[in-house]
C-alpha cells in the first residue's frame, strides 16, 4: 500500500520505518508466529473455515452458542457442528465451505429484501434508461 498511497511522501515511509523497528523492538518476529487463540476451541482442536463461516452467518447460532469457542457444556458449538456434519455425508472442507456459502445465497435469494430489489432494479432498467437517470446519476457521483 505503500507504493499505492506513500511514494510522494517521505514522511509516510519514515512512519512506517518506525513502526516496523518498534514491533522489531517488542517481539514481532518470535510472537507473530503464535498461532491465534481465536483458531482453536476451547479443547484446542482447530476451527475449520465452515465452522467459522456458519458461525458467522447464522444468527440464531450467536445466540444459542454465545462463546462458540466454548466445549465445556455439552460439547458447545463444536459439537452441534458434529452432530450436523454427522447426518449429511463426509465433504472434504472446501466442499463445506461451498455449502456453507451455497445455503447463505439461497437465503438471500429467497429473502423479501433480494425480491424488492430485483423489482427495483428491473424498474429502474424499464424506466430509468428512457428517463436519463443513468447520466443523472454518474453526474452526481461524479459531483462527490
Amino acid at each position: 500500500m505503500m507504493e499505492v498511497y506513500g511514494d510522494a511522501n517521505p514522511l509516510l515511509g519514515e512512519l512506517r520505518a518506525w513502526y516496523l523497528a518498534q514491533c522489531d523492538a517488542m517481539g514481532q518476529r518470535e510472537l507473530g508466529s503464535v498461532p491465534c487463540v481465536y483458531d482453536f476451541y476451547s479443547n484446542g482442536e482447530r476451527i475449520k473455515p465452515a465452522q467459522r463461516l456458519l458461525y458467522r452467518y447464522r444468527e440464531e447460532l450467536a445466540q444459542t452458542f454465545p462463546d462458540p469457542f466454548d466445549c465445556a457444556a455439552d460439547g458447545g458449538y463444536q459439537a452441534w457442528y458434529r452432530r450436523r456434519a454427522k447426518q449429511g455425508e463426509p465433504q472434504s472442507p472446501q466442499e463445506e465451505v461451498v455449502d456453507v456459502m451455497r445455503h447463505e445465497l439461497d437465503a438471500i435469494h429467497h429473502s423479501i429484501a433480494w425480491r424488492v430489489f430485483r423489482k427495483l432494479a428491473t424498474a429502474y432498467r424499464r424506466v430509468g434508461m428512457r428517463l436519463g437517470l443513468h447520466r443523472v446519476l454518474r453526474r452526481l457521483s461524479h459531483l462527490s
